[in-house]
């Protein structure tokens, strides 16, 4: 996937979603870096299907880590805009 800006307008404004539940429900701090554990959920496990498929996260086990990519799309600050009809 070359750029976030490639994606359509509502695809673009899920997965914005879906990265900002996973960065606050399933994310730590270690060492500087936030890096994602799904702790086994099976909806973490599933985000992290589609995050991956995007090329958003790098997944390593039970963790991973965002992408440059998946950065990208959590500094969109898409949460004050509406969703696309």
């Amino acid at each position: 996937m070359p750029s976030i800006a490639d994606l359509p307008p509502r695809e673009l404004h899920a997965l914005y979603a879906l990265g900002l539940m996973c960065s606050h429900y399933i994310s730590e701090e270690i060492n500087g870096r936030e890096v994602l554990d799904h702790l086994c959920m099976g909806a973490g496990e599933e985000a992290y299907k589609v995050l991956e498929a995007y090329s958003l996260i790098s997944v390593e086990g039970r963790g991973a880590s965002w992408t440059p990519l998946g950065l990208e799309l959590l500094n969109l600050r898409l949460n004050q805009v509406p969703f696309p009809s």
